[in-house]
C-alpha cells in the first residue's frame, strides 16, 4: 500500500509539473489543514531559520514536535540558510501523513494555474506545502514582476519560506491561506494572499532552484 501511494504521488507530481492536471479551481472551494500550532509555536528563532520554522509548523500540525535547532541541523543549509532540496527528506522522515513530499524546482513553476493545482493537491491531503518566495515587491533581471506578499513593502530581493495551509478557490474567489514564521510580528502569523501573488512571489526569484515542496 505504501509503495502504491508513493508511485501515485510521483506520477501526480510529474503531471502537475507538466501541466497535465485539470486546474483545481474548476472544482475547489474552501479548505484548511488543521493545526495545533498556535501563538508563537513556529516563530523562527533566528533571522535565517524560516526553513526550520516552516518545517516545524508542518510537522507540528501532524503531531510531531521537533525543535527548530534539530531541524536546522538536518536541513543542512548553506551558511545556516535552508536548502529547499533538503526539505522533502526531512518531512518524509518525520511525517504522519500518507504521502511522499517532493520538490518542484522554480524553473518548472510556469503558471498560476500550476501553483493553484499544487496548493489544492497539498491542502486536500492535509499535508500543506512549503514554497520559497521573495516576499517583497520585486522585478527580477528578466523583467518579471511580483507584487510580493501582503505585509511586505519596499523593493527587495530575498528568499523566505512560508507554509501554505489552506485555500478559498471558486469562480468568485482565488485566495491562498499561509502561515508566515517571520521573526518580526509585522509579518508573523496566519495570512491570506491571492493565488496569483503567491505564484508570482515564487517565480520572481532568479537564482537557485528554489520552487515549492508539497
Amino acid at each position: 500500500m505504501k509503495r502504491r501511494h508513493a508511485t501515485t504521488r510521483a506520477v501526480t507530481a510529474l503531471l502537475i509539473v507538466l501541466g497535465v492536471l485539470v486546474p483545481a479551481y474548476a472544482f475547489a472551494a474552501y479548505r484548511m489543514v488543521p493545526t495545533t500550532c498556535t501563538s508563537r509555536c513556529a516563530k523562527q528563532q533566528t533571522t535565517y531559520w524560516c526553513g526550520p520554522a516552516s518545517t516545524h509548523f508542518v510537522l507540528h500540525s501532524q503531531g510531531r514536535n521537533l525543535a527548530q535547532s534539530t531541524l536546522a541541523r538536518e536541513l543542512k543549509g548553506y551558511r545556516g540558510a535552508t536548502a529547499i532540496e533538503n526539505i522533502p527528506a526531512v518531512l518524509n522522515r518525520y511525517k504522519r501523513v500518507s504521502i511522499k513530499y517532493v520538490h518542484v524546482p522554480r524553473r518548472y513553476i510556469t503558471s498560476t494555474s500550476l501553483v493553484r493545482s499544487i496548493i489544492t493537491y497539498a491542502v486536500d491531503r492535509k499535508s500543506s506545502a512549503i514554497p520559497c518566495v521573495n516576499p517583497y515587491p520585486y522585478t527580477n533581471t528578466a523583467g518579471y514582476y511580483s507584487p510580493g506578499l501582503p505585509t511586505y513593502s519596499g523593493t527587495k530581493a530575498g528568499g523566505h519560506y512560508v507554509v501554505i495551509r489552506g485555500y478559498n478557490i471558486s469562480s468568485t474567489s482565488d485566495y491562498v491561506y499561509y502561515f508566515d514564521p517571520h521573526y518580526s510580528s509585522t509579518h508573523y502569523g496566519k495570512r491570506r494572499a491571492s493565488v496569483w501573488a503567491m505564484a508570482r512571489s515564487i517565480r520572481v526569484k532568479n537564482y537557485g532552484s528554489q520552487g515549492i515542496v508539497y
